[in-house]
């Protein structure tokens, strides 16, 4: 497996890494460190044009860029980690992430991007839409203070993307898949996307996901699937996203929103 990494150049986030190295313990991955600028993440994920290049860096934010990719390189070998890592220069940041995330298999992020201030990325959807669109690949953001899922919490809505989610975190993560799942239902009742067919589910589920609830647990409002959500211990939750040209209806949803606010749960978004 070939992971991505995106660091905001400061140091490398423990919680993100944490978890890279659990996944790594349990089957090798080659990862690939991205390190920028702590000021400009936000600032070139708003760039319009992929030729954006990022400012010339002054000679603090060179050696703070150094001393993150040398902490990098030395935690990785610390835990036998096969790595590679880009630090910012001489490519258009937005053109890297694309061709870097076209030939990788995920990109892990830390939540802590998403604290970062800035007047037009006010909120963490905003953050997680933002790399969504420029990302080639799934996404799992994760959050400082964790533990490593021994559960998953799949959001379902009977759309192409909700199975395409489901299909790609047991595709990339079979160790999870394992773990003890659960289906919520987040609207597969809606004929849009043709209604939840229990039979059609359960003849794929049963082939990935063998500790499957079998029961499609359903909640009436945002805030109450939000509440629940945030209320499991040691979950992953998986979601699908509607497209990289254009903001994941899923992403708009207020209990999403909760989530990457609580900070607490990793986040796995698929999008097609």
């Amino acid at each position: 497996m070939k992971v991505l990494f995106i660091s905001d150049g400061v140091d490398v986030e423990q919680g993100a890494f944490e978890f890279i190295k659990e996944i790594n313990r349990r089957s090798p991955v080659f990862l690939y460190g991205i390190f920028l600028p702590k000021r400009s993440l936000g600032y070139w994920l708003l760039r319009a044009g992929s030729f954006f290049l990022l400012p010339p860096y002054n000679f603090q934010t060179e050696e703070k860029l150094i001393a993150a990719a040398c902490r990098f390189s030395d935690l990785c070998r610390e835990h036998h980690i096969n790595h590679s890592s880009y630090s910012g220069r001489g490519e258009a940041p937005l053109l890297k992430l694309r061709r870097e995330s076209r030939y990788a298999d995920y990109l892990v992020v830390s939540y802590t991007i998403f604290q970062q201030k800035n007047k037009k990325l006010r909120k963490p959807r905003q953050y997680l839409s933002r790399i969504l669109h420029h990302c080639e690949c799934p996404v799992i953001v994760v959050p400082d203070q964790f533990v490593f899922p021994s559960k998953n919490i799949i959001a379902f809505d009977a759309s192409a993307s909700s199975v395409y989610a489901l299909k790609q975190f047991f595709y990339l993560l079979p160790d999870l898949g394992a773990n003890s799942t659960i289906l919520v239902n987040v609207g597969a009742n809606n004929n849009k996307n043709g209604g939840l067919n229990k039979t059609n589910l359960e003849s794929l589920t049963i082939n990935h996901y063998h500790s499957l609830d079998p029961t499609c647990l359903r909640l009436n409002t945002a805030n109450e699937l939000s509440e629940w959500v945030v209320s499991q211990q040691a979950a992953i939750l998986v979601a699908g996203a509607c497209g990289r040209s254009r903001a994941s209806q899923l992403i708009k949803r207020s209990f999403l929103s909760g989530i990457l606010k609580d900070k607490r749960m990793p986040l796995f978004v698929a999008h097609r």
